[in-house]
This record gives C-alpha cells, sequence and structure tokens, in this order.
C-alpha cells in the first residue's frame, strides 16, 4: 500500500451569531485507505434542537468510516455536542479539505450551519529505487544437511507397518469384545439410575399422571435398543405375541390403567420391579452371549 504522510494546522472557531463550532483532524499524518480522525464540536444555546452530521453526510473528498456521538452536556444554559468522524482517503492530491455543517430543527423550519474546513496535506515518502543495483562480491562457506537415507527409511516403515497389522490381527477381537461389553455395561448402569428413579417415584405417588407412562417408555426403549425388537411402536396386545410375553404381560396391563384409566393400583410398583426383573435377565443374557 502506498505509504503517505500528512500534515494539519488546527482551524480557527467558526462563530455565529449564538453559536461557535470547530472541525479539525486529530492526527498529524495518514496511511492512504486507512480511517483517520475529525473532531467536530459545537456550542449552542440550551432551547436548540440539534443535529449532527450521520453516515449520509457528504464527506469528499474521503469516505466515511464510522464516527462516535459523545453525549450533550450543559452548562449556564448553553449546550456542548461533540463527536468524532473517521474517515479514510483513497486520493493522492497534495492538499485535500473536509468540511461538514450541523442543523438547527423549529417547528418551522430547519437551518445550516457550517462549521468551515480543515485540510491535511500529503506527500509520498516512497523513496524511489535505482535503474541498477551494485552486488557486492564475497565467499561464504555453507554447510550442507545430510542427504536423507531414503532406502532406510522405506525399510524402518515396512517393518512398522507389518508390526501394525499383525498387532491388530492379534488383538482386533479381543479389543472389540471389551469396548462392546464396556458400553453394554455403561448403557445399562445409566439405565437403571434412571429407572430406579421412576420407580421411586410410582412408590411415593409424585406425578402420578406423568410418571407410569415415563417408566413403560424408558422400560421399552431399552429392550428395544438391546433386542433390536421395535418395543416402542407395538401395543401390549401386540407385544403379547412374544414367546416371552408371560413373563410381563400382567405388569404392562397394569401401566396401560394406569396410564390410560388413570387408575393406579398398590400392585404398581410390585409390576414395575417384574419388568425390571426382566429387563435386567435380557441385559445378562446379552452379556452371555457375547462372551461366547
Amino acid at each position: 500500500m502506498l505509504p503517505l504522510v500528512g500534515w494539519s494546522q488546527p482551524p480557527a472557531p467558526v462563530v455565529g451569531d449564538s453559536w461557535q463550532g470547530s472541525l479539525r483532524f486529530v492526527e498529524d499524518s495518514v496511511w492512504v485507505g486507512y480511517p483517520t480522525p475529525v473532531v467536530l464540536t459545537v456550542r449552542y444555546p440550551q432551547d436548540w434542537q440539534v443535529l449532527l452530521p450521520d453516515s449520509a453526510a457528504s464527506f469528499g473528498p474521503f469516505e466515511y468510516d464510522r464516527h462516535d456521538y459523545f453525549p450533550t452536556q450543559t452548562q449556564a444554559g448553553i449546550s456542548f455536542d461533540s463527536a468524532v468522524y473517521y474517515l479514510a482517503t483513497f486520493e493522492v492530491d497534495e492538499v485535500q479539505a473536509v468540511s461538514l455543517p450541523f442543523q438547527v430543527i423549529s417547528a418551522n423550519d430547519t437551518a445550516t450551519f457550517w462549521l468551515g474546513t480543515d485540510s491535511i496535506g500529503f506527500w509520498d515518502v516512497v523513496v524511489p529505487m535505482p535503474d541498477t543495483l551494485n552486488f557486492q562480491t564475497g565467499e561464504l562457506l555453507v554447510v550442507l544437511d545430510k542427504e536423507f537415507n531414503t532406502p532406510y527409511a522405506t525399510v524402518i516403515f515396512i517393518v512398522v507397518a507389518v508390526l501394525l497389522v499383525v498387532l491388530s490381527l492379534l488383538f482386533a477381537k479381543p479389543l472389540k469384545h471389551w469396548w462392546k461389553r464396556q458400553r453394554l455395561q455403561r448403557q445399562h448402569e445409566k439405565w437403571l439410575e434412571r429407572l430406579d428413579q421412576l420407580t421411586g417415584a410410582l412408590a411415593t405417588g409424585e406425578g402420578r399422571g406423568t410418571v407410569p407412562e415415563q417408566w413403560i417408555n424408558h422400560w421399552k426403549k431399552y429392550l428395544e435398543q438391546l433386542e433390536g425388537r421395535p418395543y416402542t411402536k407395538m401395543t401390549t396386545r401386540e407385544l403379547a405375541g412374544f414367546p416371552e410375553a408371560k413373563d410381563f404381560l400382567n405388569a404392562l396391563k397394569q401401566f396401560d390403567r394406569a396410564i390410560y384409566g388413570r387408575r393406579i393400583t398398590p400392585e404398581l410398583p410390585q409390576e414395575a420391579a417384574r419388568l425390571r426383573g426382566y429387563a435386567v435377565g435380557r441385559y445378562e443374557e446379552r452379556l452371555q452371549h457375547l462372551d461366547q
């Protein structure tokens, strides 16, 4: 990017009949394309309604980047407003100036007052390169790196690859079995923890309207995941077709009465224990099958 340095002198304040204001650049140097701050200040009677320039104002030849407004300060009937505008330029003229107005709003009219002009000068500080370059001659010994032993590295790579293959063949099956068993145990422990919480709520009568449905859904989802059968999509009548349905059918009917008929019987926690035992038994059978 072309670096340019600028100079600026603080302009004299502009004084109107009832107001006083100024507009000035803060910095004395600038890079082309980088925003430089310009400070606007104005003092006016307290009863005036004043609008300072916003992003829609004309800042030519500069381009608007952003601005910061500061709260109005009033003392002895005189208000003071200030703002900082960040303006960037892509021109390379030696002198560039900016002038900004402010407006006074009344019930019948809008008056515009100009705060004068401040300018900043630019000049190129890029040092021109000569057309020709002078080269110095000399000798410098450089120690070169040793050549990489490709055949030796290839042999090492092949040996390591063979060892990895042998180890994977020897331990892949035990590791896979261990990982499956650990995952199954973690899932079972997490399921039991939540199931026991719901069972406790059944026994104490907390949340009788929703707890039975939560309990049976939790039980069905676990068995569906454990066995791969669609427990959650089947009704009690459909589940009765399972060969082992005699172990849990009566318990499911008790839960149906609690869910759909709002009939909570004292035997419901006992039936919940029966369903819990059935699921634990299926889990233990799955572990035995996995260990075979």
